[in-house]
């Protein structure tokens, strides 16, 4: 189930960033709520996976972050250097997840 949940969130965490520099780039047109169902989409599977990462890896630390950079994500103006460096972090530290 865990790996289930964690290639999900990947493959959502990947689309919902590219669909955002796509937006950002003027490549695409989306609905605001369409971009932000996607969004919320990565946060329920964040959410989803804290049961099944142990602490003795760092994997919750990691999982944790990730949650914090999609929880502040929406404080900045969208397409800033701060919206583009936390969504690119959140989406780095998910990718470390891979890793451990």
């Amino acid at each position: 189930m865990k790996e289930i949940i964690l290639i999900a969130g990947l493959l959502l965490y990947v689309v919902n960033y590219v669909v955002g520099w796509m937006l950002y780039a003027g490549k695409i047109r989306m609905r605001k709520r369409q971009h932000q169902l996607l969004y919320v989409s990565v946060i329920v599977l964040l959410i989803a996976l804290i049961p099944f990462v142990n602490d003795e890896s760092g994997a919750l630390i990691l999982v944790s972050f990730s949650i914090m950079m999609m929880a502040i994500l929406p404080f900045g103006k969208k397409g800033s250097m701060y919206h583009i460096s936390v969504s690119t972090a959140g989406l780095l530290t998910y990718v470390m997840l891979f890793f451990i």
